[in-house]
């Protein structure tokens, strides 16, 4: 199995000056987003990079991820541009762990006994999380019964 990334930034339109909130939530720079592609360009970039791959499934942990590709999407007028099924593995970590409140990112990650790495809410660090998490969603791993149930 091949592994890859993709990441980009994409130079806001509607809001194209970040908020102190947005930077200091997702290390995200004004000088970043500055000097990125416009969202048809990086979707086009995105969607010649998934090219590469006959079988591929589109995962994130929630829903909101997938909601704002739509969003964005409608918004420029342009075709959802992932042909994937979604896999919400938020929930199939709940389901497979048996945990009965859906954890965010960083409580799987506690749950699991792995540590957080890079910054929070920062698409390719939480892509890279969640990547470490996968044998615990797909039920190959479990956690400690006795930390099912914390806070």
């Amino acid at each position: 199995m091949k592994l890859d990334e993709f990441n980009t930034f994409i130079q806001p339109q509607r809001h194209p000056k970040l908020t102190d909130f947005c930077t200091n939530l997702t290390t995200i720079t004004q000088h970043d987003v500055d000097h990125a592609p416009y969202y048809p360009e990086a979707i086009n970039t995105f969607q010649k990079w998934l090219g590469n791959y006959d079988n591929y499934l589109f995962c994130s942990w929630g829903e909101y991820d997938k909601q704002q590709f739509e969003q964005d999407c409608a918004f420029h007028s342009l075709p959802y541009p992932i042909t994937s099924p979604h896999l919400n593995i938020k929930k199939q970590f709940s389901k497979t762990q048996k945990v009965r409140k859906r954890q965010g990112m960083a409580g799987a990650l506690k749950l699991a006994k792995i540590p957080h790495t890079g910054s929070h809410h920062r698409g390719i660090d939480d892509a890279n999380n969640m990547i470490k998490l996968m044998p615990y969603v797909m039920g190959r791993v479990f956690i400690d019964s006795q930390k099912k149930f914390s806070k």
